[in-house]
C-alpha cells in the first residue's frame, strides 16, 4: 500500500473515533443544578382611604374688665358708659365683658385716670385731669369755640386737635378710643352770692370763692374772670358748697344742675369751653389684644361717641329747662359781658399754654378760635 492511501486510512479511523467519543463525554458531564421553583408573591393589602378630619375650632379669648365714669347717675355720662359696655358685648358675642363702677366707687376721677395709665384699671369714660402731663391741657384751653359744630370739628375723632392729643395720651399710658363734649362749662353760684353782673370787674368786687377743676388752665381762667379760684376735686364739691367753703362751682354741666338744686341757685352761662370727656383704655391692655378684638373695642367706642355727640346739644337744652322748672336762674351773658370775659381769659391763659404746648400748636388753635357770638 502506497504512502498516500495509508494516510487517508489513518485519518478516517481518527474521525470515526472522535464521533464515537461525543456521547460518552456528554454522559460524563455534571447535571445542571435544578431551577428553584418560583414562590408566588404575597397579595398586597389594599390601603384604606379615610376622609380628612375637621380641625377643632380655635377657642377665642374672653375678657372680664372694670369700667368706670366720672359721675354716677348723671344722664348721658351713664348712658354713654352703658352703651359702650353693651356694644363691646354685642360685637364680641359676649366675649368682652365690662363690670361697671360708676362715679367714685373706685375713687376720684384723677386717681382713676392714673390707674388706667398703669393698667390696674382697664377703662373708663372720664373727665380730664392734667396732672400726668401738662400737654393734656390743650383740650382745656378756654374760649376757643362757642358752638357745638365748631367743638365737634376741633375735638372729635379725626379732628385737628384729636390727632395731636392722641399722641400725648399714648405717652401717658392711655389708649384714647374717642372723645365727647358733655356740655359747655358754666358756673353755678349760691343764692347768697348770686345775682351779680358777670364781668371780671364786677365779680372781682364781691370776693366770690369758686371751685375750679384740678388743672392750671381752669384756675387761671376763673381767676381772670374775677373769682377767687379754689382748685378742688369733684368729690369734695357738694360738701364744700353746703358748708360755705366755696360760693360757686366752675366746670358746671347742665346734666349736674338737678343734683345741685338747693345748693346753688344761679347758672351763669359762661360757655368757657367744651367739657371734653375721654373714652379710654389702658394702653398696655389694649395693645395686648389680638387685632380682631382691638377692632371690636374701637368700633364700640366709635358707635358710642358718634351717638353722644349727636344727642348732647338737645339733651343739654332739656336739662336746663328742667332745672329752671325747679327754681334755677339761668343767666345768659350778653355779647358785651361775654366779650369782657373772653378778652380777660385769652390774655391770661393763652400765653401760658403757648409755653406748655409750643407756638406752632398754639398758633393752630388760634386759627380755629371763634369770635364772640353777637360781636
Amino acid at each position: 500500500m502506497d504512502k498516500k492511501k495509508l494516510v487517508m486510512l489513518f485519518s478516517s479511523v481518527l474521525l470515526i473515533l472522535a464521533l464515537a467519543a461525543v456521547p460518552l463525554l456528554s454522559a460524563c458531564a455534571p447535571a445542571p443544578a435544578p431551577t428553584a421553583p418560583m414562590t408566588p408573591a404575597k397579595p398586597t393589602t389594599p390601603t384604606k382611604t379615610t376622609s380628612p378630619t375637621t380641625p377643632a375650632p380655635v377657642e377665642e379669648p374672653t375678657y372680664n374688665w372694670r369700667f368706670t365714669n366720672t359721675w354716677a347717675g348723671f344722664g348721658l355720662m351713664n348712658e354713654g358708659a352703658e352703651m359702650f359696655i353693651d356694644e363691646c358685648d354685642r360685637l364680641s358675642d359676649g366675649r368682652i365683658v365690662w363690670e361697671f363702677y360708676p362715679g367714685d366707687l373706685l375713687g376720684d376721677y384723677s386717681w382713676k385716670l392714673e390707674q388706667i395709665a398703669m393698667g390696674t384699671l382697664e377703662g373708663g369714660l372720664e373727665s380730664l385731669s392734667t396732672g400726668l402731663d401738662p400737654r393734656l391741657e390743650m383740650v382745656t384751653i378756654p374760649y376757643v369755640v362757642f358752638d357745638w359744630d365748631a367743638a365737634y370739628e376741633l375735638y372729635s375723632s379725626g379732628g385737628p386737635l384729636f390727632d395731636i392729643f392722641y399722641g400725648v395720651c399714648e405717652d401717658v399710658g392711655w389708649k384714647l378710643l374717642g372723645t365727647w363734649a358733655s356740655c359747655f362749662n358754666d358756673i353755678a353760684v349760691t343764692e347768697a352770692k348770686g345775682g351779680f353782673i358777670p364781668t371780671p370787674d364786677e365779680v372781682g368786687k364781691l370776693g366770690v370763692k369758686c371751685r375750679t377743676m384740678l388743672m392750671k388752665t381752669d384756675e387761671m381762667a376763673i381767676d381772670a374772670m374775677g373769682f377767687l379760684a379754689i382748685p378742688m376735686a369733684r368729690a369734695e364739691v357738694e360738701t364744700a358748697m353746703s358748708t360755705g367753703v366755696i360760693d360757686g362751682r366752675g366746670g358746671m354741666c347742665s346734666m349736674e344742675l338737678g343734683g345741685f338744686t338747693g345748693l346753688a341757685k344761679y347758672d351763669y352761662r359762661y360757655r368757657m369751653r367744651p367739657e371734653v370727656q375721654l373714652l379710654l383704655m389702658s394702653l398696655d391692655v389694649f395693645n395686648s389684644l389680638p387685632l380682631k378684638d382691638q377692632q371690636i373695642v374701637q368700633e364700640a367706642a366709635d358707635n358710642t361717641c358718634d351717638w353722644l355727640w349727636e344727642i348732647t346739644p338737645v339733651t343739654n337744652d332739656s336739662e336746663r329747662e328742667a332745672a329752671a322748672a325747679e327754681g334755677w336762674e339761668i343767666v345768659e351773658l350778653t355779647p358785651e359781658q361775654m366779650g369782657a370775659n373772653v378778652e380777660a381769659v385769652r390774655e391770661s391763659v393763652w400765653p401760658y399754654m403757648e409755653g406748655v404746648i409750643g407756638k406752632v400748636l398754639m398758633d393752630k388753635i388760634r386759627e380755629y378760635a371763634q369770635s364772640v357770638p353777637g360781636m
